[in-house]
């Protein structure tokens, strides 16, 4: 019975230590953006977002405070980018399909309102969908 509790905390502390090495890689692989600092680790900023009167004055401070392009604390230290930016969202949503993705709980929900299609396709089976609806022999 010893050996299963030794086990279970061995598997606990190799688990944690890999998640903090690959979170320390994948930080130091990506830019810092300003943003508002995270109030609580496991929280971060949503109860902030959920005491406010309201959300949308509360983003715009932050816009005006950080610039157009921001940094916002999630869940259990994770990060959210947040952009105003016109320019960056017609990058983000025209011009670069394949290099982002959608998370996969994004993904999951759009299939599971709209089903599986344009909506939700991603990269390379968005833009073939989108291929095929654009040609003139479908257009009627």
């Amino acid at each position: 019975m010893a050996w299963i509790a030794s086990n279970l905390v061995f598997g606990v502390g190799l688990t944690t230590l890999l998640y903090y090495i690959q979170r320390a890689i994948f930080r130091r692989r990506t830019t810092k953006l300003p943003g508002p600092p995270a109030q609580r680790w496991l929280f971060g900023i949503s109860q902030q977002l959920f005491e406010a009167d309201d959300m949308a004055v509360l983003h715009e401070e932050w816009v005006h405070k950080y610039g157009p392009v921001l940094s916002m604390p999630g869940f259990f230290g994770a990060t959210r980018v947040l952009l105003c930016d016109p320019k960056a969202v017609a990058h983000f949503y025209a011009r670069e399909a394949t290099t982002y993705r959608r998370e996969t709980y994004t993904k999951n929900l759009v299939e599971l309102m709209f089903g599986k299609g344009l909506l939700s396709a991603d990269g390379h089976d968005h833009k073939r969908l989108g291929f095929y609806l654009m040609r003139k022999e479908l257009i009627k």
